[in-house]
């Protein structure tokens, strides 16, 4: 799900009438960068009107959705390191991004290990 799709509510509502213990749903959503700029105070701000939407007190996994701002790329990077420090997002990422996207740009990152690569289907 995505703030993009605008499902974060229904979605939220699904897993409070499912009756399924939180920690047994893996819920990931992603930050929507465009038209931007989204700086590292907007990218806070989206995650928290995301938590909101889902009634959620945390996500299990939050992304850069396709990184398109480029000016504000490495503050949005570091938002989610302040989110995942803060224990609002226990993995971060970003999607639609090079495998050397953000290693190239975070240097360093105490956060940044390539959990997966580009997924992809062609037929």
């Amino acid at each position: 799900m995505a703030a993009l799709y605008r499902n974060e509510a229904d979605v939220g509502r699904a897993i409070a009438d499912s009756g399924i213990q939180r920690s047994e749903i893996f819920v990931t959503t992603k930050l929507w960068t465009i038209p931007g700029p989204v700086d590292y105070n907007s990218t806070m701000a989206q995650l928290q009107d995301s938590l909101k939407k889902l009634n959620l007190q945390y996500v299990d996994l939050y992304l850069i959705h396709s990184p398109n701002d480029k000016q504000n790329r490495l503050e949005q990077w570091r938002a989610l390191e302040s989110a995942k420090s803060a224990g609002l997002a226990k993995s971060i990422g970003e999607t639609m991004e090079g495998h050397n996207g953000m290693a190239r740009r975070a240097g360093g990152s105490p956060h940044l290990t390539l959990m997966l690569g580009w997924c992809g289907a062609s037929t």
